[in-house]
């Protein structure tokens, strides 16, 4: 008994580290908001609010960031945007799709 509940522990500290590689959600945030503000007009003026941070429960590895992000446009005045970034694991690689709704 002892040595099942042993196996049973190294099973879920191995499935918890494997999520936590395969995203670790304060990079991707980071990289999210980076993506979110290479598409402002004047990116240094941006501020994040509402930031969600959504796994997929089926075991896809895709992770969705979303929020609102305050910038000024063009004409300097202050604008909200709502957006998005999705995150997809595939292999080695982590593809980012990232975009911004009026």
């Amino acid at each position: 008994m002892k040595d099942l509940l042993i196996l049973v522990g190294i099973i879920v500290i191995s499935v918890l580290s494997i999520n936590f590689i395969m995203f670790n959600t304060i990079t991707e945030t980071n990289s999210a908001k980076d993506e979110i503000k290479s598409l402002l007009k004047f990116p240094s003026t941006a501020k994040f609010s509402g930031i969600q941070i959504t796994k997929t429960p089926d075991g896809r590895h895709v992770l969705f960031i979303s929020g609102t992000v305050n910038s000024q446009n063009s004409f300097g005045m202050d604008i909200n945007n709502n957006f998005e970034c999705k995150f997809e694991d595939i292999g080695y690689d982590k593809v980012k799709e990232c975009g911004l709704t009026y």
